[in-house]
């Protein structure tokens, strides 16, 4: 129910008082007499008329609590409204404040709220706006033995399938069909259970899957049928010194070369030539040296490309932002960095100015951290940062990158400067996970509680 009463409609009562009279529009709220007691049926929270705007206008008319401003803090708001619709609703007025505040900056002014309260109208009395509902999803019961039985920790789509695959502490994943039934269910380790960190698709047409567990060990799953090797067998594993905690797969726009970058616990970021990997997880020298099936890190050392030392903590989230040509990194030492890569053509060893310098007998050229320039860093929350999400708006080149953490504010940064452009507030529990929508621009975070807020 709570959805449905955090809105305004108005009712046009105009025809009550003429034009000279309205004190809205004179200003003279002292004589208007109201006398109306706060109404029962919660329905009635939809619609406002005019005696309800000029009685919540006089709490406006009042000195706010930054003097001259005359505006609402949340708890100012929930009191002036509770005296229309009774004490009962103060949750939802708070929710309601949350959307009406539309600068975030925990205050309601006058405009704010008339602003606010005549959109509404406007939609309602458009034939084409009315209750428009852009997706509806019925989500089946699920089953003890399909849901997972401990956290889910990673969701994504995955298009060569049609499916999403979630996975979990549990150390499973389970694979929905776009109805979200369950289809199967994929148990990571061979070893035990081990909690899934993060997932992340490879780039381009390389149609893997790969996993990071607490175990220390990069899985790969096939995500397309192959000869001889169905879709979600496993490709190949690959054991790691440092724990994985976020994956990014991208194709770098310098070179086109398919790249894997992991976050490690110690604070780096390993790049990896993700063609060069896959084939050598496969290559029957590589898998002779294999330990219960789990290739050294050390053995495929001739897949890195980069190793980045740029944070002091976990790694915790990665994105690439291929306008800029750069990896964004975040981490619990509070801080977002933003470095554009850079790296000689020979230095990813599938490209064929590799192949070319091997065949001249030349040594492998090694890439260069220096290399790679640091466009900006922001000390983002003093409390770690769990999540960032790159974003553009629609028609315009302004690229942005927000970012989110054990606290209830999501920042939003400029991602080329640095530069802190908003802070969104309405949140009640910790922040767990964002993603955003290009097409309707709408940026959806995730607390705790499974709630979920659209700005």
């Amino acid at each position: 129910m709570v959805d449905k009463l955090t809105a305004f409609s108005f009712v046009a009562s105009y025809s009550v008082v003429d034009k000279d009279s309205n004190p809205l529009i004179t200003g003279d709220l002292k004589d208007f007499e109201i006398d109306r007691n706060p109404r029962k049926d919660p329905k009635q929270l939809l619609h406002l008329d005019l005696y309800d705007l000029v009685r919540v206008k006089r709490n406006f008319e009042e000195e706010g609590v930054r003097g001259a401003a005359k505006d609402l803090t949340l708890d100012q708001f929930v009191t002036a409204f509770a005296d229309l619709v009774g004490s009962a609703m103060k949750q939802q007025l708070s929710y309601l404040f949350m959307k009406i505040d539309c600068n975030s900056d925990g205050h309601v002014t006058w405009d704010e709220l008339l602003t606010y309260v005549m959109s509404q109208h406007r939609n309602a009395s458009s034939a084409d706006l009315v209750d428009r509902q852009y997706m509806r999803v019925e989500l089946p019961d699920c089953s003890g033995s399909e849901a997972h039985r401990d956290v889910a920790t990673s969701t994504l789509f995955v298009p060569k399938a049609d499916s999403y695959v979630s996975a979990g502490k549990d150390g499973t994943l389970r694979v929905w069909t776009t109805q979200l039934r369950h289809e199967l269910t994929i148990h990571v380790s061979e070893r035990g259970i081990t909690s899934v960190n993060e997932m992340c698709l490879l780039p381009g047409t390389l149609a893997k899957l790969c996993v990071a567990g607490n175990d220390r060990v990069l899985t790969f799953y096939e995500t397309a049928d192959l000869a001889g090797a169905p879709r979600w067998s496993v490709h190949g594993r690959m054991q790691l010194k440092d724990m994985p905690l976020s994956l990014c797969g991208f194709l770098n726009v310098a070179d086109d070369a398919s790249c894997l970058a992991v976050g490690t616990d110690a604070g780096t970021i390993l790049i990896y030539d993700a063609k060069k990997l896959l084939h050598m997880l496969k290559d029957d020298r590589v898998r002779a040296e294999a330990l219960r099936g789990l290739v050294p890190a050390l053995v495929c050392a001739k897949a890195l490309i980069l190793t980045l030392p740029l944070h002091k903590d976990w790694v915790t989230a990665l994105a690439y932002e291929d306008g800029l040509g750069a990896l964004v990194s975040a981490s619990l030492d509070s801080y977002v960095h933003v470095t554009q890569l850079d790296w000689p053509a020979a230095a990813v060893p599938s490209s064929m100015a590799a192949k070319e310098q091997h065949h001249a007998g030349g040594e492998p050229q090694v890439a260069d951290p220096m290399h790679c320039r640091n466009m900006c860093s922001m000390r983002a929350h003093p409390k770690g940062v769990t999540g960032v999400q790159l974003m553009q708006l629609q028609g315009t080149s302004r690229r942005m990158v927000a970012t989110c953490a054990y606290e209830r504010r999501i920042h939003i940064w400029n991602v080329e400067t640095g530069d802190l452009l908003k802070t969104l507030e309405g949140h009640r529990g910790l922040l767990k996970q964002m993603t955003f929508d290009p097409h309707s621009q709408i940026l959806v975070s995730l607390a705790q509680a499974s709630l979920v807020n659209c700005f």
